[in-house]
């Protein structure tokens, strides 16, 4: 009986995930994310560009563009010119101001809070 509970549960689990493929319509708009020293913004447009603006205690806003490019196949996103706030562990990065040199690759995913970007992370970005 146990264990047909379990696989009841997670076969509704995988109903609910199942529908969660983000199509390339979904994925422009604002995300935020919050963190312990500030909050970043992100807005992507349809046409790929993105603007991030990380705000943050006791330091000036500061703003960059650049570009983005979604796979919906792999549910995907690639970033062009972007700043990297925290490191693996969540925290600050020293030198977050500078932008990445390379892509900067997340995922998207469908969550029951909305689209998310990152969400394998500490701090992902959900969009509003």
């Amino acid at each position: 009986m146990l264990v047909g509970r379990r696989l009841s549960a997670s076969f509704a689990l995988l109903l609910i995930l199942g529908g969660c493929a983000v199509s390339d319509a979904q994925v422009p708009g604002t995300y935020t994310v919050s963190y312990p020293f500030g909050t970043e913004t992100l807005t992507l447009t349809q046409d790929g560009i993105f603007i991030q603006e990380v705000r943050l205690v006791d330091e000036a806003p500061v703003t960059v563009n650049g570009t983005w490019k979604f796979d919906a196949k792999e549910s995907r996103i690639t970033f062009t010119g972007m700043m990297i706030v925290v490191d693996s562990l969540g925290l600050r990065r020293s030198s977050w101001k500078t932008v990445a040199k390379g892509l900067v690759v997340s995922n998207v995913v469908k969550h029951p809070s909305g689209i998310q970007i990152g969400s394998g992370g500490q701090y992902p970005f959900l969009k509003k």
